[in-house]
């Protein structure tokens, strides 16, 4: 039972109207009439907060089930330039480089079973999957000795840059699953 006083009920309910109605009214001034266009944001509807909670804890998931991996293997192996796979160090042709390649190779393998059937992950998924190719690649041309021919040595330089470079794409990677990519 509302004991409330039957005229402060009625400035309540004014108020309430006002307040869901202004913000209609304000557009029926006398200003020139707009072309009924969706506006470029009007179009875009942000996610409900149950589908960001969802993504954010899929991206947990992902970032639990690699990211640890990822800092491991950058202590671990170094990446850029301080990596043994970077193209100006001198031990891209050698078994420093091989380790760190085929440990590259597996973290981003578990990338991509990580991500498998999830959406929002695409940044992951590709740079997930060019760093498997760079490894493959790195291991099958024999990178871990010095290549034989030119076109070899210039597959085996190019696989490896990407190895070196590849630990930090991966863990940018997955942050930016948080934003949906």
């Amino acid at each position: 039972m509302n004991l409330a006083r039957p005229a402060a009920r009625g400035r309540l309910s004014l108020l309430a109207l006002a307040i869901l109605t202004g913000p209609l009214l304000a557009g029926c001034g006398a200003t020139a009439a707009r072309p009924h266009s969706v506006s470029p944001v009007a179009a875009v509807r942000p996610a409900p907060p149950y589908a960001r909670y969802a993504q954010a804890l899929a991206v947990t998931e992902v970032q639990q089930a690699v990211g640890e991996r990822v800092l491991e293997d950058e202590r671990r192996y170094g990446t850029g330039t301080h990596s043994p796979c970077s193209p100006s160090s001198g031990r891209v042709f050698t078994s420093a480089c091989g380790r760190a390649a085929a440990e590259t190779g597996l973290v981003a393998r578990g990338a991509v079973a990580a991500v498998a059937g999830r959406k929002g992950f695409g940044s992951l998924r590709t740079t997930a999957r060019a760093l498997v190719s760079a490894a493959t690649a790195y291991q099958r041309l024999g990178c871990a000795t010095p290549p034989a021919t030119g076109a070899d040595r210039l597959g085996c330089l190019s696989a490896a840059a990407d190895i070196a470079r590849g630990l930090p794409h991966l863990r940018d990677s997955i942050l930016l699953g948080y934003g949906g990519d």
